[in-house]
């Protein structure tokens, strides 16, 4: 009947500040972690900007007019230090044994270096002075797409714990 019922029970009210607490704990160092990883990837392709030999000579052209010798003599430095040696015409072989993934701009490579042993030891600058900014623009859009391939080669390599950049440990 009825009067045999009782009344609802009041519903026990669920702290949930421990829970609110620990979502947002967890979601500041999610956060913080996502910010850590932006920071390191911004800090490892600004140091590749800066010590890849291309790279370099690229960030130098931008504060000289391409005709300058101070331009040709950046793309010079840049591929000494890619061949490991100074280089002449003569010598070219060396870099494409040491680089082969700069093959394809052989003929304009070697274009480089004919107007440039004509400009400072022949009669002057060419005529059709090649531009050193878009050959050095290229060769670096190859430095870093070797990079990337080269990078990828070695944390692919069976064993390999981490993601190494360079020749390390068991890698």
């Amino acid at each position: 009947s009825a009067d045999q019922l009782r009344p609802d029970r009041e519903p026990s009210i669920i702290d949930t500040a421990p829970a609110r607490a620990s979502v947002l704990l967890w979601s500041v160092a999610l956060g913080m972690t996502l910010a850590a990883w932006l920071a390191w990837l911004q800090w490892r392709n600004w140091r590749d900007s800066h010590n890849r030999p291309f790279a370099r000579a690229l960030h130098q052209l931008r504060h000289v007019d391409e005709a300058a010798p101070e331009a040709w003599q950046a793309v010079h430095r840049a591929f000494d230090q890619t061949a490991g040696r100074v280089l002449q015409i003569e010598t070219l072989p060396a870099l494409f044994e040491r680089a082969p993934h700069l093959q394809p701009r052989r003929a304009e490579i070697e274009r480089f270096f004919a107007q440039s042993n004509e400009r400072f030891f022949g009669a002057g600058p060419p005529s059709n002075l090649l531009s050193v900014r878009a050959l050095c623009h290229e060769l670096r859009r190859i430095e870093r797409r070797h990079e990337r391939r080269a990078a990828q080669s070695r944390s692919s390599i069976p064993g390999c714990w981490h993601f190494c950049r360079s020749r390390c440990c068991h890698c």
